[in-house]
């Protein structure tokens, strides 16, 4: 039987804070420029290589850790065929909403956006959403045990097509509905390889993995703040958008002191984290 291990709970804590420091200090100068956002090649704290295109390393990393814990439900899975994608449809809806909400939100507020990080339309929720589907088709006609080796095929087949028809996503067209998003709609099938290949992972820690790792562990890791942000990963990456979005509304943080850029992402991290305790209790 399959078990979750405390070593994975903090590595999936840990990175999702470390996703949201970034969000927001990203955006003050305080941050090196060097370690923000790559436009088309190259590798940084906030991107790694993705074929032509960036691809966030925070969400990346927020794919692979829900990969490897999604393990556990995908061995066990009872369910067979269509049913799977059924579900996998159903689960995705609350996403896809969200990322309605948050497209909506910044055509309307005019919020500033890079379109060359995810396209016109698209954004990180949208990803997800789609992302659930995507997985629950390969996982009703693939064995999870050929997860890896139909990931590699894929990437194989990506970097052919990339290699062939790559200047497309290279080019500033944006004539249709898929050229306007082809950043966010390409990128689905690198993050379907990584979360894919987290789950094998996953599986062989679960099975594997001892106590050995738990010396990387507070303490009092099961009833910190780990604990909560570990259970809560979309609410914790929600609210961190959120609040970013709210500070960016209400002050030039191009033009904050380091001093007050500290301060500010301080304040904004407690917050987060504070929420994120507060709503773990309460379903407890």
């Amino acid at each position: 039987m399959l078990t979750t291990k405390p070593f994975i709970t903090a590595y999936r804590a840990m990175m999702m804070l470390l996703t949201c420091i970034c969000i927001l200090a990203v955006d003050f100068k305080i941050f090196p420029r060097r370690l923000a956002k790559t436009e088309l090649y190259g590798t940084s704290l906030v991107d790694i290589l993705y074929l032509i295109k960036q691809m966030d390393l925070g969400v990346g990393s927020v794919v692979f850790s829900g990969g490897v814990v999604s393990a556990k439900s995908i061995v066990q899975d009872k369910i067979l065929g269509w049913r799977i994608i059924k579900r996998g449809a159903t689960k995705s809806i609350p996403v896809l909403v969200l990322g309605l909400i948050r497209m909506l939100s910044v055509k309307g507020l005019d919020y500033q956006e890079h379109v060359s990080e995810y396209g016109v339309h698209w954004n990180f929720f949208f990803t997800l959403g789609f992302l659930q589907i995507f997985v629950a088709i390969v996982q009703a006609f693939v064995s999870p045990k050929y997860f890896v080796k139909f990931s590699i095929v894929l990437m194989g087949v990506l970097e052919v097509c990339l290699r062939r028809r790559g200047n497309v996503l290279l080019s500033d067209d944006r004539s249709d509905i898929f050229l306007m998003n082809k950043e966010g709609i390409t990128s689905l099938f690198g993050y379907l390889c990584i979360y894919l290949t987290a789950c094998k992972l996953g599986s062989v820690l679960n099975d594997t993995a001892s106590g050995s790792f738990d010396y990387f562990l507070p303490s009092s890791y099961e009833c910190s703040i780990l604990g909560a942000v570990n259970r809560h990963q979309l609410l914790t990456f929600l609210l961190a958008n959120v609040l970013t979005g709210l500070i960016n509304m209400n002050m030039q943080t191009l033009l904050a002191s380091d001093n007050v850029a500290i301060a500010v992402v301080s304040v904004y991290m407690i917050i987060v984290c504070w929420i994120a305790k507060k709503v773990d209790e309460k379903l407890k």
